[in-house]
């Protein structure tokens, strides 16, 4: 038996199933959780598939406190077309667009820059979740309390600010602002559409 397979075996593991590490710092504190796959190819639907160092780290202990945590519910990805299936999407001027995954470069470049959908009704969601970003947005202002989104583990989101470097793409002023955004959006919209978590 390898290394890999005694990993697995310790673990309860087996190949293709998506399991979490959540490293902790010394009060025990979550900081950082990363989704990985025992997986033996590069096709892994969910997770990256655990690299050498990674996983010797973990065998020799470099890793002294963490949790390693079989996923059972896999968080749901991006809607993905497959060869010849129609989708929709946002066109440059701001249109719902409709094609199929044929084998034009373009398409192809479309599905992997660009959110995606199977239906103009998932299409006119996005659409609607974009015109009231540009509704709330505002421009970053140095020196001055600009608040936006982050993640935190667990698919938390929370408020967040910066006043000295811009980070985000998107701003939303002040406080108020930001806050009236979210309530007329909803945390599942801005979690999908900005942070690609689709549970």
């Amino acid at each position: 038996m390898n290394y890999i397979q005694q990993f697995m075996k310790d673990n309860n593991l087996q190949e293709n199933t998506t399991f979490k590490i959540i490293y902790l710092n010394g009060d025990a504190e979550k900081f950082i959780i990363i989704y990985y796959k025992i997986c033996f190819s590069d096709d892994c639907d969910y997770g990256v598939p655990i690299d050498v160092e990674t996983l010797n780290d973990i065998l020799t202990g470099n890793y002294k406190s963490l949790e390693i945590i079989p996923i059972n519910n896999i968080p749901k990805t991006k809607f993905i077309p497959k060869k010849n299936e129609e989708f929709y999407y946002i066109g440059n001027y701001g249109g719902i667009c409709y094609t199929n995954n044929d084998n034009f470069l373009g398409n192809e470049y479309i599905i992997e820059h660009q959110l995606v959908f199977a239906t103009r009704e998932q299409a006119e969601d996005y659409k609607w979740f974009l015109d009231t970003v540009d509704k709330y947005k505002k421009d970053y202002v140095d020196d001055m309390i600009n608040f936006n989104f982050m993640m935190f583990e667990e698919q938390e989101l929370k408020l967040d600010w910066e006043k000295h470097y811009r980070q985000s793409n998107y701003y939303f002023g002040s406080e108020e602002n930001i806050l009236k955004f979210r309530k007329e959006v909803g945390e599942e919209r801005i979690k999908k559409y900005m942070f690609n978590i689709w549970n």
